[in-house]
């Protein structure tokens, strides 16, 4: 399965982890359990997300490449919305298959 990562650095990672979690929730099976989270998409493709001091980590994973890319952009897009403010930096990185 195609697996993605980013690190965001932020101060924010916590809030920002929460509000995607909460947002999520409304359509897709979604929860935050302490500094992790995790969102189940629809379209078989999974987000597990960590919030430390410095930086947020979001690692996806999708059963092919068009639903792994769909995940990345819908987290983008809703974190730009979330954290306007900041407007952190988003740069996935393609992991290898295990």
């Amino acid at each position: 399965m195609p697996r993605s990562e980013a690190r965001i650095a932020t101060t924010l990672g916590q809030r920002y982890m929460t509000l995607l979690c909460r947002h999520f929730r409304h359509k897709v099976p979604a929860e935050v359990t302490g500094d992790t989270a995790r969102a189940d998409f629809p379209w078989g493709a999974r987000a597990d997300m960590r919030a430390m001091a410095d930086r947020l980590d979001i690692i996806c994973t999708a059963p092919a490449l068009p639903e792994l890319a769909r995940t990345q952009e819908v987290i983008a897009i809703h974190l730009a919305r979330f954290a306007f403010r900041d407007r952190p930096e988003i740069v996935w990185q393609t992991l290898d298959e295990t």
